[in-house]
């Protein structure tokens, strides 16, 4: 008999949040190619305001009471759909990873996000627990990535693996530095920066904007060159600060036919990926890093998921 579970409470507001970032996309590519911008002062925008975060309120509310969850030896039952209704089984043997992070805010009430992969699941994970105790994560874990068995000569060989860890690689302080300053990331956000400028004239006033411009077509080329100089730099920092972040605490650990990876400062992501389920292992050299004689390891599993979340990411050569 399905007894469901449902996640914390507190998992209404990161469902609110996460229906909230994908409206950003069309409000950004609205607000990046709009030829112009309302003023944000007027009633008729702060009732629009008010009645979208509402909406999306209700939107995580009934998400988290229509999302139910149970774990035993065998499989994964989840029943969800607020109009559609939908009960899943995905059975143990189809998992082959589990993805556990904490943000900041998870860590105040002692909460983590649990992302499981299967095998033909595409790009997204086939199951996110938005919320649930960091206790309750790791008994997920255990009941879907273990084989479980009653031969005390088996036990016995669970217990020895599971007490053998291996460090394999810890991301020191130095290759962190060098991480962030080769990061691949500065394109991105000097290209995300140019985007905005291009956007100045919906915010700044007209007499500034037609000053600001005219001294630059007025100027030399070289202010020009400096001034995309300094963008730069600021792309440059920001792509660091980023990675910084990301990668920060990197390790790999080995658990018996498990490989455990940790990272992150601010939000803490823990990966355990299966031995067997490795498929293939690629060897890059980007141009940043091919000066200092190193290269990027990536580990290629064969379950679904983001590239992110494929790969074990930055193991120097």
């Amino acid at each position: 008999m399905f007894k469901g579970k449902r996640l914390h409470p507190v998992s209404i507001f990161f469902l609110s949040f996460s229906a909230l970032k994908e409206l950003l996309v069309p409000f950004f590519a609205a607000f990046i190619f709009g030829r112009g911008a309302a003023p944000m002062g007027t009633p008729f925008n702060l009732y629009f305001i008010i009645g979208v975060f509402l909406l999306l309120f209700i939107y995580g509310y009934l998400k988290w009471l229509t999302f139910t969850y149970e774990v035993n030896e065998k499989e994964l039952e989840i029943k969800t759909g607020i109009l559609v209704k939908k009960h899943r089984f995905i059975q143990k043997e189809r998992v082959y990873s589990i993805d556990i992070t904490s943000s900041v805010f998870q860590r105040l009430f002692h909460l983590v996000t649990v992302n499981i992969e299967t095998a033909g699941g595409g790009h997204e994970p086939e199951v996110r627990l938005a919320a649930i105790r960091k206790q309750e994560a790791y008994k997920i874990k255990r009941k879907l990535l273990f084989k479980q068995s009653t031969e005390p000569s088996v036990l016995n060989d669970l217990e020895k693996s599971k007490a053998s860890v291996d460090t394999l690689w810890t991301l020191t302080r130095k290759d962190l530095i060098i991480t962030a300053l080769t990061s691949s990331g500065i394109g991105i956000v000097f290209m995300a920066i140019l985007a905005l400028i291009t956007q100045l004239e919906n915010l700044l006033s007209e007499g500034l904007i037609v000053y600001t411009f005219g001294y630059l077509f007025e100027s030399s080329v070289v202010v020009i060159i400096f001034i995309l100089i300094i963008i730069l730099i600021i792309a440059w920092l920001i792509s660091i600060l980023a990675t910084l972040l990301k990668y920060g605490g990197f390790k790999i650990m080995k658990k018996g036919d498990e490989i455990e990876i940790t990272r992150g400062l601010i939000e803490k992501r823990h990966l355990t990926l299966s031995l067997n389920r490795i498929t293939a292992i690629r060897i890059v050299e980007s141009v940043l890093r091919q000066p200092f004689g190193l290269a990027t390891i990536y580990v290629e599993s064969a379950g679904g998921g983001s590239k992110d979340e494929q790969f074990l990411r930055y193991c120097f050569l």
